[in-house]
C-alpha cells in the first residue's frame, strides 16, 4: 500500500519543491538596480504564479487528492511570500514614489464625467493630505467637496468677476468652461490664536501658528494631488481671484472669520497630459553645500 502511494505523493509535492526553490531565489536575488535583475524578478513572478494553461494542470486522478490540495495551498502561500518580498524592496518603493512626484502635472482639460470609484480615491487622497507635516498638530486643513449647486454658485461668481473686467462674452465663456470641470474640492485653513507655545495668528511672524498652518495646508494639498495622480486622476490647484472674494465663502459654506481659502482643487480624468516643463534652474543652481 505504501509503495503504491509513493508516486502520487511525489507528484503532489513537486510544486512545493519548485516553489521553495523560487522562494530561495527571491531572497538571494541581486539588487534591483540593473535591468537584468528586473527581468529576473519578472521571470520569478511568472514562474511562481499558477498558470491557467491546461498543460500545467494536475492529472484528474490527483486533482481531488487531499495531499494535492495541501500542496496547492502551500504553493499559493509561498507565491504570496515571494511577491510580498519583492514588493517590500526599499529601492522599488523609492523609485515608485520618485516617479509619482516627477510625473505629476497640472491638468487643464478634463473629461466631463468623473471616473468610476472616484469618491473612494478622493477619500484616500484626503487621508494622505491629513498626514502632511504639521508642527503644532493643529490639523488646520478643511475640505469642501462641491456638488452641482455650490459649483454653479462659484462658477457664476467667477463669471461675474470676469465680465466686470473683460466683458460679458468673456464672462459667459468662462462660465461654460468652468461648468465642464467635473471635480471641485475647496481647501481652507482654520484660523487659530496662539496656543501658549509662542505661536500667534500673525502671518508676518515666521515662528507663529499662522505661517506654519498655511505651510501645513500647502503640504496637504501636495499630498492630495500626488495621491490622486497615483490613481490616474489629474488635478489643478487654482488660486484665482474668485477664491478670495468675500462671496466665495458664502457660495461654498464656510465663515471667513474662522477659515480662509488655500485654493480650489479641480480633479478628474485628464483629456491630455502636458509634457514636463523645462526647468530654468539645475541642481547646481539651487543646492549649496555648506561645510
Amino acid at each position: 500500500m505504501i509503495g503504491g502511494r509513493a508516486p502520487l505523493l511525489l507528484l503532489a509535492l513537486l510544486p512545493l519543491v519548485q516553489s521553495s526553490a523560487a522562494v530561495r531565489a527571491a531572497f538571494i536575488a541581486p539588487s534591483p538596480t540593473t535591468a537584468s535583475s528586473s527581468s529576473a524578478r519578472r521571470e520569478l513572478i511568472t514562474s511562481t504564479t499558477p498558470s491557467s494553461s491546461s498543460s500545467s494542470s494536475p492529472p484528474s486522478s490527483l486533482a481531488s487528492s487531499p495531499t494535492m490540495g495541501k500542496a496547492r495551498i502551500g504553493r499559493k502561500r509561498m507565491d504570496a511570500a515571494v511577491i510580498v518580498r519583492l514588493n517590500a524592496r526599499p529601492q522599488s518603493r523609492s523609485r515608485h514614489v520618485q516617479g509619482n512626484m516627477l510625473g505629476r502635472r497640472t491638468i487643464n482639460d478634463f473629461e466631463t464625467t468623473l471616473p468610476p470609484r472616484w469618491e473612494s480615491s478622493l477619500e484616500a487622497a484626503i487621508a494622505a493630505a491629513m498626514h502632511a507635516p504639521n508642527h503644532r498638530r493643529t490639523e488646520p486643513w478643511r475640505f469642501y467637496l462641491l456638488g452641482e449647486k455650490s459649483r454653479g454658485r462659484v462658477c457664476a461668481l467667477n463669471a461675474e468677476l470676469v465680465a466686470s473686467s473683460r466683458g460679458e462674452e468673456a464672462g459667459r465663456e468662462k462660465f461654460r468652461r468652468w461648468m465642464c470641470i467635473p471635480g471641485w474640492l475647496v481647501v481652507t485653513c482654520v484660523k487659530k490664536v496662539g496656543d501658549g507655545d509662542g505661536g500667534g495668528w500673525d502671518m508676518a511672524d515666521p515662528t507663529g501658528t499662522a505661517r506654519e498652518d498655511y505651510a501645513a495646508c500647502c503640504c496637504a494639498v501636495q499630498n492630495l494631488c500626488l495621491s490622486l495622480h497615483s490613481r490616474g486622476i489629474g488635478t489643478k490647484w487654482t488660486t484665482g481671484a474668485v477664491n478670495f472674494d468675500g462671496r466665495f465663502a458664502d457660495a461654498v459654506g464656510f465663515r471667513t472669520d474662522e477659515e480662509y481659502t488655500v485654493g480650489t482643487i479641480w480633479f478628474g480624468t485628464p483629456l491630455r497630459t502636458p509634457s514636463p516643463p523645462v526647468k530654468k534652474l539645475g541642481l547646481e543652481d539651487v543646492l549649496t553645500r555648506v561645510d
